[in-house]
């Protein structure tokens, strides 16, 4: 996620003053930034404490991870594929003709 100011974002008189910015993402501590503080706001909301003179220098990154999400996608991803693969060896055997008992014409000779 991604937070700028506003091009014509007016300039603070001081120099160390926040911007808290409260967003409409729930708090998880996998969120990180390395430009901003981040809390838990009063309703469990996402707020981003940036100082204005970092704001209006450069857009700021907030970034999310979490581990057991992350081992998920990943658990998710190899079942797709070994799904698929279990599914494409399937359709080929399915493909491959079946080998029927044929009589043999010697056999009806007496």
């Amino acid at each position: 996620m991604r937070i700028q100011a506003p091009a014509a974002a007016a300039v603070a008189n001081q120099a160390d003053s926040l911007l808290h910015i409260t967003l409409n993402q729930a708090y998880h501590k996998g969120w990180s930034s390395p430009d901003c503080g981040l809390t838990r706001g009063e309703q469990g909301n996402l707020v981003a404490n940036c100082p204005i003179h970092t704001l209006q220098a450069k857009p700021v990154d907030l970034v999310f991870f979490d581990p057991v999400s992350d081992l998920g996608m990943r658990v998710s991803l190899h079942a797709i594929r070994a799904t698929a693969a279990a599914l494409l060896v399937f359709a080929l055997l399915s493909a491959i003709p079946r080998r029927r008992a044929v009589a043999s014409p010697a056999a009806d000779l007496p």
